[in-house]
Parts: structure tokens; sequence; C-alpha cells
């Protein structure tokens, strides 16, 4: 699942989190799935997956959001 926005790409899947530069395809980070949730003040209490991201131009905000499977 990925979503552009204005200068980059972002591309959020069940195992990582990576964000490229849309003018050259560069990685400007790539984390774990955990390490992004965690970063964005969350703790998952499980595995989390499938995972949705969108890009609102208007509000110039991205959106991510994910089940969370605790075992």
């Amino acid at each position: 699942m990925g979503a552009a926005g204005i200068d980059h790409f972002v591309e959020l899947h069940n195992h990582r989190f990576h964000v490229y530069n849309k003018s050259d395809g560069s990685v400007v980070q790539s984390i774990t799935d955990t390490a992004f949730w965690t970063n964005s003040g969350i703790t998952p209490t499980g595995n989390s997956f499938d995972p949705r991201i969108v890009y609102d131009p208007h509000a110039r905000r991205w959106y991510a959001v994910a089940v969370d499977n605790a075992q």
C-alpha cells in the first residue's frame, strides 16, 4: 500500500515502512512497521497487518491505519 504526496512516495506494508524521494526514487527512510507505530506514539500489542496509508493534499497530512492482532 502506498500513496504519493507532494515530494515523497510513502509505502506501508505488513513488515516495513518506506519513504522515497519522488524526484529521484532514493530511499529517505526505511524502518520496520513496529518502529513506525512506536514512533507514532502507538504501542502494538501483537502483529499489525493490513495497513493503509493515504495523503490528504488539502490538509497536507498523511493518514495511516492498520489492524493489530494481539496473540
